[in-house]
């Protein structure tokens, strides 16, 4: 049995490399953050209570992967503030868009 790429990724293609090369233009634009992302470890949570901006609340087994942000004590500054939701909102306009695209059709799944 030989395995056959999607039919419809080529047609996609360029469609797909665009919008992956604007959400890596959003990744690259944070430098110099001020805020930062901790493992949701049992028993790290004394160490992120200081360095964190909010209350550390234990996840939920069902999403024990997410990483838990943390930034000093006085929060965000303005400008930084501004640009995360910024980029939020541009990367929200994206994700719309790569799951408006037509998923494989049944005979190119087949065999």
């Amino acid at each position: 049995m030989k395995s056959k790429p999607r039919s419809n990724i080529y047609v996609n293609l360029p469609a797909l490399q665009k919008l992956g090369t604007m959400l890596i233009e959003i990744l690259d634009t944070f430098q110099d953050i001020e805020f930062w992302y901790a493992e949701n470890i049992p028993g790290n949570s004394s160490r992120l209570r200081g360095a964190s901006f909010r209350k550390i609340v234990p996840r939920k087994d069902d999403k024990w992967w997410l990483p838990i942000p943390c930034a000093l004590p006085g929060g965000l500054s303005d400008k930084s503030r501004k640009h995360s939701i910024e980029k939020r909102d541009y990367a929200n306009q994206i994700v719309p868009t790569l799951t408006s695209l037509p998923p494989p059709s049944p005979s190119s799944t087949a065999k």
